[in-house]
C-alpha cells in the first residue's frame, strides 16, 4: 500500500479532492501508478447516477466514489481481466463519452457522461487499449 505522501505526488496533476487523495492509499497497490483520471457517472440498477473518478493506472481501471470516511464505492478491472473496452458517444450528449468495460465473465460496467473537453489526455491515453473494431 502506498503512503499518503506518494499518493499526493501522483494525484497532484489531476486535482482530486482531498478526501479522495486520503482514501487512495487503501485502493492503490504497491508500485501502482495513476496515469490518467476523468470524472464520470455510474448508474446502479434502480438508483440514480453516482458521480466518481475513473482512473487508469499502469495495470487497471479504477472507478472510485469517495463520499466521506467510511462511505465509499470502488470497483476495479485489471487489464488482463478485460475482454472488451469501448468508448461511445453518450446518448443525446455530443460532448460526452461513455466507457464500456466487459470482463472475461461477460459482466458489463459502464461509466457514463465523461466530458471530452478537459479530458482529451484521458481518451488519448486509453486509445491503445480500445477494441480495434471501434
Amino acid at each position: 500500500m502506498p503512503t499518503l505522501e506518494e499518493v499526493e505526488i501522483q494525484a497532484a496533476p489531476f486535482n482530486l479532492p482531498e478526501g479522495m487523495i486520503n482514501y487512495l492509499p487503501s485502493v492503490l497497490e504497491d508500485g501502482e501508478v495513476i496515469e490518467q483520471v476523468a470524472m464520470g457517472y455510474y448508474k446502479e440498477s434502480g438508483f440514480s447516477h453516482i458521480s466518481g473518478h475513473l482512473m487508469v493506472t499502469d495495470r487497471r481501471f479504477i472507478y472510485s466514489l469517495y463520499v466521506k470516511p467510511g462511505t465509499s464505492y470502488t470497483d476495479y478491472f485489471y487489464f488482463s481481466e478485460l475482454k472488451s473496452i469501448t468508448v461511445r458517444t453518450s446518448k443525446n450528449l455530443a460532448d460526452y463519452r461513455d466507457v464500456i468495460l466487459i470482463d472475461v465473465a461477460d459482466q458489463k460496467f459502464v461509466i457514463e457522461r465523461i466530458l471530452t473537453i478537459g479530458n482529451h489526455d484521458f481518451f488519448t491515453h486509453i486509445e491503445p487499449l480500445l477494441d480495434s473494431s471501434n
